[in-house]
């Protein structure tokens, strides 16, 4: 214990207690990483004037695959933004050309949305938490 004292170890323990702690707590945890587009395919984003899902075909736990939707809700557009909201889905109203981007650990809207000033600007809006549970997505 050369040149630390008792204090420097406890301090450091309680530290990473709390650090530990605190991922614990409702609330404070990171959404977990969509993973249906890992056993998904023909995943595409839908539109209508009223909502915004995500259609695919999601393989089940004897092989087959199903047809499902997810329906997507409190997306808006904020000044050429795609922001969560509390609302009912209407960011398809002020953006064009919106499609879903994937990788491994990612799903992403993408899409060109109109400004306040009336210009247009490409934005993205991650998805979290979406899931394949045997054959249907959930989140």
């Amino acid at each position: 214990m050369k040149g630390r004292t008792v204090k420097n170890y406890i301090t450091a323990a309680a530290l990473s207690l709390a650090a530990a702690g605190s991922a614990l707590l409702p609330g404070t945890a990171h959404a977990a990483e969509p993973t249906f587009q890992n056993s998904c395919r023909n995943i595409r984003l839908n539109t209508s004037d009223d909502s915004v899902w995500i259609s695919a075909q999601c393989e089940t736990r004897n092989g087959s695959w199903k047809n499902t939707t997810y329906g997507l809700y409190g997306i808006m557009n904020d000044d050429g933004f795609l922001r969560e909201n509390d609302e009912p889905v209407s960011f398809q109203h002020s953006c064009r050309d919106a499609i879903l981007q994937w990788t491994h650990d990612a799903v992403r809207i993408r899409a060109y949305c109109e400004t306040m000033s009336g210009d247009e600007r490409e934005t993205t809006f991650d998805l979290w938490d979406i899931h394949n549970s045997d054959g249907t997505i959930i989140g």
